[in-house]
């Protein structure tokens, strides 16, 4: 995945090491250039110096259509004009950013942001859970992290389609909690029910097994 990561300090050494394990395509933008330095020999990556709050240095740094961009400004208005440039100007799915103010953190959701965290460590589980698997829509941690709920829509090309639930094996410790049909019906899974292309399942699983559960669904 092509993940941008805009701005910040110790938090984007922290996320470009965990992310860089993970084989992503990363673009890096920070206005301080020492810490640009500091990043690109450390990590052996280009880092583009600049304010990511200016259109014409993310349009520089040639981010139209990536995956993901992450906003890590010490500024929440900061980060909430980067995430809408995102959005409205360079058509990226996914916008994520932290907040200092965790009153921000409804507005700048309803403001069009899709993940707004007040954790630096939330976004790093967030992103290296989650961005690695390619069909993930969302996840959420419950219960002190100890067990992730996460949704997917099945394409039709996945080897379980067109079986029942009993007759698919999946990993240690996980349910299929629900089924949503493509015609809107929500189904509670019982063992003969089938899988469609067009579900979407929300699944239940211990943190780090997302991978493991979307293997199995695809056979």
């Amino acid at each position: 995945m092509h993940i941008v990561i805009a701005g910040g300090y110790e938090q984007t050494d922290f996320l470009i090491e965990n992310l860089k394990q993970n084989g992503h395509k990363l673009t890096v933008i920070n206005e301080n250039q020492a810490t640009c330095k500091k990043l690109s020999t450390r990590h052996n990556l280009p880092v583009l110096h600049g304010n990511p709050t200016r259109f014409y240095v993310l349009k520089e740094a040639e981010i139209d259509g990536a995956d993901v961009l992450v906003s890590l400004s010490e500024h929440d208005e900061n980060n909430l004009t980067v995430c809408q440039f995102a959005k409205k100007c360079f058509h990226i799915a996914h916008t994520v950013c932290t907040v200092r103010n965790p009153k921000n953190v409804p507005l700048f959701q309803k403001l069009g942001v899709d993940h707004v965290l007040s954790s630096t460590h939330m976004v790093a589980k967030f992103l290296t859970e989650a961005a690695t698997v390619q069909d993930l829509v969302e996840t959420l941690p419950l219960e002190d992290n100890k067990v992730n709920l996460f949704s997917v829509v099945l394409k039709g090309e996945e080897d379980c389609c067109g079986k029942t639930l009993m007759n698919i094996t999946l990993p240690g410790n996980t349910i299929i909690g629900c089924i949503i049909r493509q015609n809107g019906a929500m189904v509670v899974p019982a063992g003969n029910d089938t899988l469609e292309e067009g579900d979407k399942l929300y699944i239940l699983t211990a943190p780090g097994q997302q991978e493991q559960v979307l293997a199995a669904l695809k056979g």
